[in-house]
């Protein structure tokens, strides 16, 4: 494996995982690799891609899926997708600086069938045609202000006792008590994760989202995740309140530190069938266009992990599986092949910047912070 590691992380009370590069990981059904030097050779990415599918079909607890994310200059980026590798995702680093060369590429693929029915193939429209229709957004800073009124307010400031309301938020996403305690004992002391909570008037939890830096040599990349908001409270924009915030104080810490100044990727996995995307383009964030040579891109992770959003089910059954994994697979993972989700991937551009979260833009977001 040269110089890779690997190692298994078990999600049963669901962490967050650790950002780290070169180093192969099991998340919930899935192998995983960042790779955390730029790729300048798309032989060596074809390499490194197929390490992960010989680990994610080992014979000791197979997985269903193999991810590689790397950040490739533009000369290899346009010949994986030309020659037909798995590549789910491009984002060009352009978009957030329009000075940066490369892009973030993500290969991606699945051993059974992705898109398999016509309920995909409706949710794949419905979503694209989301993305390709002109909206007229409203400035974030208004809904939290809107929010306001309502009697909520937001929070970073978390406590053990605040693990059964968080748990009940993000269990879709496979948490429980003792994975959120473990988070909140943790996430303070760590520089790589933020979180931003809405509290309601009696300072109960009730929206709530996380984000986690990798670091990439020459990029800083921050994922925005765990959107999620308690049925009673949906339908105020809490969550969008929560991921605006959110990404005020990434900005704060990262390009607005005088000890850091770099401008970081910020991005997102949208689970498309709960249509987290609209909070994501609530707050500035697009899906960009790839295509090189008549190749598009589909922006799209294929049933990239489960989440039990209440939402139907998809197509997929255990007998998809290929016959000598399935039982391991059952095994291992129980049923929740029927939740397995697929995720259209956002980015934040340069222009929300300039519109959003400009410097005394997020200081203001900042002062509203655990104020009732």
């Amino acid at each position: 494996m040269g110089n890779l590691e690997c190692a298994v992380l078990h999600e049963g009370h669901k962490v967050a995982s650790n950002g780290r590069t070169d180093f192969i990981e099991d998340r919930q059904g899935r192998t995983y690799l960042s790779l955390g030097q730029m790729v300048h050779s798309w032989a060596f990415l074809r390499l490194k891609h197929s390490m992960v599918q010989d680990e994610s079909q080992r014979e000791q607890s197979p997985n269903r899926r193999a991810v590689t994310r790397a950040i490739c200059t533009d000369d290899v980026t346009q010949m994986a997708v030309e020659k037909g590798m798995p590549v789910e995702v491009v984002l060009p680093l352009n978009l957030i600086d329009g000075n940066r060369q490369g892009s973030l590429v993500v290969l991606g693929e699945n051993i059974h069938d992705s898109f398999a029915s016509e309920t995909d193939q409706l949710e794949l429209e419905q979503v694209n045609d989301y993305w390709n229709t002109e909206i007229s957004l409203t400035n974030p800073y208004e809904r939290l202000e809107a929010l306001n009124k309502q009697g909520y307010h937001l929070s970073k400031n978390l406590t053990t006792n605040d693990a059964v309301a968080l748990a009940e938020i993000w269990e879709p996403f496979g948490w429980d008590k003792a994975g959120v305690e473990a988070f909140i004992r943790s996430y303070e002391n760590d520089p790589d994760k933020w979180v931003s909570v809405i509290r309601d008037d009696q300072n109960k939890i009730i929206s709530g989202c996380m984000a986690e830096r990798v670091h990439f040599k020459g990029l800083e990349m921050v994922e925005t995740t765990e959107f999620g908001t308690h049925p009673d409270h949906r339908g105020h924009g809490a969550c969008t309140v929560a991921l605006y915030s959110l990404i005020s104080q990434v900005m704060t810490d990262t390009q607005y530190n005088p000890a850091n100044g770099n401008t970081p990727l910020i991005m997102a996995e949208f689970n498309m069938t709960a249509r987290s995307d609209v909070v994501g383009r609530h707050v500035g964030m697009e899906v960009p266009k790839y295509s090189t040579n008549n190749v598009r891109v589909g922006q799209i992770l294929q049933r990239n992990v489960s989440v039990f959003d209440g939402k139907p089910e998809n197509t997929i059954r255990l007998e998809d599986l290929p016959e000598e994994v399935r039982e391991t697979y059952r095994a291992s993972y129980g049923n929740d092949y029927s939740k397995w989700r697929n995720f259209v991937v956002g980015l934040l551009p340069e222009t929300s910047i300039d519109n959003y979260y400009q410097p005394d833009q997020v200081q203001k977001v900042l002062s509203q912070y655990d104020i009732k």
